[in-house]
């Protein structure tokens, strides 16, 4: 069962290894709650990601502002592992 951290750790390996270009977003009490984990631009594509370990859920917040990411165009991204992740970069690559 991954953590959460070892479940980012694996995307931004992914997203390294790839070439795309990206950041991680730590939640502090001065921020703005809910945003995703990861944000990355691959091939031209938006991308907000929002890691969960195994079983864990997002919250209301985590939804609300992955809905405004794929709203504004990104595609958004709930993964609780890499695989997720690995799909929407294969579909990319594709062109889809």
């Amino acid at each position: 069962m991954p953590r959460e951290a070892a479940v980012v750790a694996a995307i931004g390996r992914e997203l390294t290894r790839r070439g795309a270009w990206w950041f991680n977003t730590h939640g502090s009490a001065h921020g703005r709650g809910g945003l995703p984990d990861i944000h990355a631009v691959y091939r031209g594509v938006a991308l907000a990601i929002e890691a969960k370990g195994t079983g864990g859920r997002p919250s209301r917040r985590q939804l609300f502002e992955l809905d405004r990411a794929r709203r504004a165009g990104a595609r958004a991204i709930l993964a609780d592992d890499v695989a997720a992740v690995r799909a929407v970069l294969d579909e990319i690559e594709g062109g889809t």
